[in-house]
This record gives C-alpha cells, structure tokens and sequence, in this order.
C-alpha cells in the first residue's frame, strides 16, 4: 500500500547532531517538511534568535556523528535551510530559488539518485526546481534528515513511502493466481471490443470500489454480473485483471493500464503501472509518460509519479526535448 509516514521531529536543547529518517527507496524518496513550532528566545542569552533549520541529505555512513561544521559549511551532507539558502559540504553557502520557509507551509525535497545524484525542491506555493550546488552531488547511500541549530524548535517530517504491493495480493503459487489460471466458478464477466474475461465478483470488489458498487446497485451489471470496459482495449483488460489476481504487469502493459485502473479507482495498481513506466524511461517512451501522467496528475497517487518525472527531465536535457517534442 501506499503510505504517507509522518514524524513530530522536536529539538528543546542546541544540540547540533542530525535528526535522520529511514526510507524504503535510498535512491529515490521524497519528504515533506513543515515547521510546526518556532523558538524565538534563546535560553542561554535571554534574546530573540534566528531560527536555523536545516533540511536535506546525508550520507548513511555520517548519520551517528555529531553535525560537525568545517570552515563555515558542514562536513557531511546537502541542505536548504528554512530562509532559502544552500548549504553543503562541497562548500555551497548562497541563496536559492526557494524563499524564506515560513511556519505551517511545507517544503517538499525530492531526491533521485541515477542517472546523478539530484535534489528537488518545491514548496506549497512553488513549483519544483533543482537546487544547484558548487558541485556535483557524489553517489553515496543519502538519507533525508533535519539539524536543528535553534532551541525549542519542531518540524513535521512526512515520508512518502510507496511499495509495489497491489490491492489484491496474489502469487504465482497462490489461491488467487490459480483462480486466474483456472477460472473455475467465474461469476462476472469483464468485456471489451467483443471479448469477454470471466472472473469472480468477490475478487473484482475487492480490488476496486467501483466494482464493488456496480455489483452491489441496481443497475443491469448487478444483475447480468457483466461489465463493458470502453476506451480500451482487450489486451489492457486482460492485464489489469492478471495484476489483480496474480500481482504481475508487464512493463509494455502499463501505459494502457494506468488509466484502466484509475477509472475503477485502483490506486495501488496506478501507481505500480506509474512506476513500470518510470523504470522504463526513455527518449522513445517520454512523450508517453509524460501525456498519460499528467492526464491523471491531479491523483494523490500520480502526482509523486509526475514529481519524479519532473525531476528526471530537468536533469536529462534528452529526455526534456523528447517530452516537448512529442507534445
């Protein structure tokens, strides 16, 4: 499934050591960060002080060290702070295109590592942009992380996390997989172009709500237990119903099934389709991708599929001209 995973990070004393988040994907994760609590006095001199967040990434190997500083930038790791500016351990120290991060808006930082290791940056009320740093970010194994250098100060982190789970977990050598090989006591019926797919109705409503209110009304496909899919073809038909009873899509199936699955309101196999397509980004498929996930953009489980492809164009100019060019 797909969860959104949030964390009160709080630091009541200076302690300047970083503040890091487990994630599934290293290589590709996106976090949320929202200040929630604003410190102005400092204890220790009884005025008021400058906030000083910082949000970014750090090298696994670092997260146990106390947030050593060096020469003015940190020893390890790659951050925005909450007015804006850069700063990292190449040496970075200078402004963004982000403005100062007041409480209560969120800043969303997006890291894919391949084909380069690339931050993101987009606020609520800001459209995404790479932040640009002295050099290069080096491959290393980053997790996303918050140092808090000002006291009595919180910071609502929100991981997204995706798995490639679908809704109706079934194996190769499971019940539901050999229920799609046998099609034994097939009750429903799934018809497209004039071809028709046998399947079972419990299996259908749980996989998609939509299915489970058409069996469940009183409109004729609760009674004739058969569905007519249009704007479609009978192939996509037949992949979305292997997902569903045995988990398996292949690559070259999921351009034609994304949209199947977000009309019957699928979410976990939209994002799996999204995620093939992604895996398989090219030149020749950018056009595609980008046209069908923005189709769908407005969907709370395409839009980290749009982010991504966002990201990816602005940091390959082959596949931004293959995106423009196919528009």
């Amino acid at each position: 499934a797909h969860e959104d995973r949030s964390v009160l990070l709080e630091r009541r004393h200076y302690q300047e050591r970083p503040v890091v988040l487990e994630v599934q994907d290293p290589g590709n994760f996106r976090v949320r960060f929202k200040i929630v609590k604003d410190g102005g006095i400092d204890s220790d001199v009884g005025e008021a002080q400058h906030r000083c967040i910082l949000m970014g990434i750090i090298p696994r190997r670092a997260c146990s060290d106390a947030f050593a500083v060096e020469d003015d930038h940190p020893k390890h790791g790659y951050f925005i702070t909450d007015f804006g500016n850069l700063w990292a351990q190449d040496g970075t120290d200078m402004e963004s295109e982000i403005h100062n991060l007041p409480i209560d808006i969120s800043l969303t930082l997006h890291f894919i590592s391949e084909p380069t290791p690339t931050l993101i940056a987009s606020t609520d009320d800001q459209l995404p942009c790479v932040l640009h740093f002295e050099r290069p970010i080096p491959p290393d194994d980053y997790r996303p992380c918050v140092v808090f250098r000002t006291e009595d100060t919180a910071v609502e982190a929100t991981v997204v996390e995706t798995t490639k789970r679908p809704v109706v977990r079934g194996s190769p050598g499971g019940i539901l997989a050999k229920m799609w090989e046998a099609r034994s006591f097939a009750d429903a019926e799934l018809a497209c172009d004039g071809k028709a797919f046998p399947a079972h109705r419990e299996v259908l409503a749980a996989a998609s709500p939509v299915f489970a209110a058409t069996f469940g009304g009183s409109m004729k496909e609760a009674a004739s237990s058969r569905i007519d899919v249009g704007d479609s073809t009978p192939k996509a038909v037949e992949a979305l119903l292997r997902c569903i009873y045995t988990g398996n899509l292949d690559a070259g199936d999921a351009p034609a099934v994304l949209p199947l699955a977000h009309r019957y309101q699928m979410e976990c196999i939209v994002r799996r389709s999204g995620e093939l397509m992604l895996q398989g980004l090219s030149p020749e498929t950018a056009a595609r991708t980008a046209s069908t996930f923005r189709s769908f953009r407005e969907d709370k489980a395409v839009a980290p599929l749009w982010d991504s492809l966002v990201g990816r164009c602005l940091v390959d100019e082959a596949l931004l001209r293959a995106t423009l060019e196919g528009l």
